[in-house]
This record gives C-alpha cells, sequence and structure tokens, in this order.
C-alpha cells in the first residue's frame, strides 16, 4: 500500500490496555505504534438503544466510520446484546494464579469444551472495562495457557512486575507511561480513526487522523483496538493495594476470543513458565 506506515503491532488507544501492549512489543525488540484518540465522551452506554460500535466509536473520537469498518466490528459484538450502564471499577482484577500449564498441554488431547454463552459474557466484561482490548487475532495465538485457583484456566502474557517501593502511590496510568518512556514507545496523539484497514478480511491497520494529516498504519503482526481511552484510564488506573508476594501486570484472554484485559496476577507457586514479554505481539 503506497504512503503506508509498516509497524510491527498497532495499539489504538493509549489507555493502560495500548500502553501495556506497546510496551511489551518494545521489551521484545518490536516497531510499535500508539495512537491516542481524540478525547471524547468515554461513559458507558447511557441506554439499551446505543450499541456497543457506536460506544466504540464515541470512544476512539471517530466522527464517522465506513462500511467495512462497521461490518467488521458488529460482527464481533452483534451477538453480545446491547450495552448496559456499569460503574466500572476503580481497580485492576487481581487474581492468584495456582499453576502454569502451558509447557503440559498436550497438543493430541481433548479439545477444551467450547463454551459461546462464557465467552460473550467475557467479551462484555472486556468491552465495559477501561482496562479492555480486543486482538485482531485470536489472544490464544499470543498468550500461555494457566489455571487460576478457582480452576479457572484463561491465557496470559507478561508486561511487567508491580514495583513494590512505590506500588500504593503510583497509578498502573503512570507506571506504564514511565515503561513506556524507557522502552521508546511513543504515543501519538491526537489521533482519530477514519478507517480499519483489511486484507482479505483481515484487519492489518487502520487510517488515521493526525495533526499532521491522514495516516495508514499497518502492522505485520498484530492490531490491538483498546476498549478505553486514556481520559478515563488516567482517573481509574489505581494500583492494588496487596502487600507482599510477586504482583505482576499481565494481559488475560481466553481460549478462541479476540477479547482481553489487563488483570494484575499473583502466583500461588511460581511465574517463571509465565508468556515472556513480547508475546503479544
Amino acid at each position: 500500500m503506497p504512503g503506508a506506515d509498516f509497524v510491527d503491532v498497532l495499539c489504538i488507544g493509549s489507555g493502560s490496555a495500548g500502553l501495556a501492549v506497546g510496551v511489551a512489543g518494545a521489551q521484545a525488540g518490536l516497531n510499535v505504534f500508539v495512537a491516542e484518540p481524540t478525547p471524547e465522551v468515554t461513559a458507558p452506554a447511557a441506554s439499551s438503544v446505543e450499541s456497543w460500535l457506536t460506544v466504540l466509536q464515541r470512544r476512539w473520537g471517530a466522527d464517522e466510520l465506513n462500511s467495512a469498518t462497521i461490518n467488521y466490528l458488529e460482527q464481533l459484538t452483534s451477538s453480545l446484546g446491547p450495552p448496559a450502564p456499569i460503574r466500572a471499577s476503580g481497580h485492576l482484577r487481581v487474581d492468584t494464579v495456582e499453576t502454569f500449564i502451558g509447557a503440559d498441554v498436550d497438543p493430541t488431547g481433548p479439545v477444551p469444551p467450547f463454551h459461546g454463552a462464557e465467552l460473550a459474557r467475557w467479551a462484555r466484561e472486556c468491552l465495559t472495562s477501561p482496562f479492555g482490548m480486543i486482538f485482531s487475532r485470536v489472544s490464544s495465538s499470543a498468550l500461555t495457557p494457566v489455571c487460576k485457583v478457582d480452576g479457572t484456566t484463561v491465557n496470559a502474557g507478561l508486561i511487567a512486575s508491580a514495583p513494590r517501593a512505590r506500588r500504593r502511590e503510583t497509578t498502573v496510568r503512570q507506571w506504564l507511561s514511565e515503561l513506556a518512556r524507557e522502552n521508546g514507545v511513543e504515543v501519538h496523539r491526537p489521533c482519530s480513526i477514519q478507517r480499519l484497514l483489511f486484507s482479505d478480511g483481515q484487519l492489518v491497520g487502520a487510517q488515521l487522523d493526525t495533526p499532521d494529516g491522514v495516516r495508514s498504519v499497518r502492522a505485520r503482526r498484530r492490531v490491538v483496538l483498546g476498549t478505553s481511552s486514556s481520559t478515563v484510564d488516567d482517573g481509574l488506573c489505581i494500583s492494588p493495594t496487596a502487600s507482599g508476594g510477586d504482583i505482576r501486570l499481565c494481559t488475560v484472554g481466553r481460549t478462541a476470543s479476540r477479547f482481553a484485559r489487563l488483570e494484575f496476577l499473583l502466583s500461588a507457586a511460581s511465574y517463571s513458565a509465565c508468556a515472556a514479554a513480547g508475546r503479544l505481539a
């Protein structure tokens, strides 16, 4: 595509989710592009009349989307029911991992059962979370299966260990911004989405309206669509107050789902088998 910028990872939305994936990619030596939307009203839908499409469009600062972009987003969200007003939590979810099972998975073993209702519920949780994201590919291709103490198997990718000395007084947004600067991750702002770019039906990039004009950015590996924005994250991303133990910020997804969110994970055993930083890309 003439005039397009090519990167390894494109993150739309520089809220905590976009920054986290950008940092993970940069730590792995990948070229990342993080686009921060024009600030807009970012509250969840006020009524059931509004669709997920219009919610995302507003959060990304997009005045209008083309038919291909609309069709793509509607396919992702059409089975989820209408958005419902929620009260966003000011804290990231904190869970405990029992064991890491990625290295022990038998590729010839039985395939886990597919539960469509559970995946739909998970997608809604990610869409309404200020820490949520949508992958251009299913998350299981990039994340490692881990088992939580409640028996739930999820897919997790390590971002970084939370700094102990500053855990109580530093927000996640501030911490990730520091990591972004340390790893040379530039946040391009303001960038509103004009349209998403596709190749053979696969999401590969976005056309962005920037202060320097329209830019087409294509990703060689992955596009990540944040479901929130930095405006809401600045006031919500509060580090957990749990004391002791090794707390790690991870991207958490489900098998066969494109939806994911940030969570803090505590290890009941060891994090040695956790997905290495950069596996998100």
